[in-house]
């Protein structure tokens, strides 16, 4: 990444910011697209916001403020 945003700044082009991020493993959750899509089509849950899965879309409909799941997935 140093040698991305070198060249940039060396050929004085626009850096876009990169973020990276890694899989949060979670137990006792389903955190699977495909299972979770699975679980949408059977009709076992309603969408992807339903409360009782752990998407960012629950969860905040859940009311847990954006600063509450950075620190989580921070620690």
């Amino acid at each position: 990444r140093s040698s991305y945003y070198w060249l940039c700044n060396a050929l004085d082009l626009y850096c876009p910011v990169q973020w990276e991020y890694g899989r949060l493993n979670l137990h006792y959750t389903v955190v699977s697209k495909r299972k979770i899509i699975k679980l949408v089509e059977t009709g076992i849950v309603r969408d992807w916001d339903d409360p009782r899965l752990f998407t960012l879309t629950a969860l905040r409909r859940r009311g847990f403020p954006p600063e509450a799941i950075n620190n989580f997935c921070a620690k």
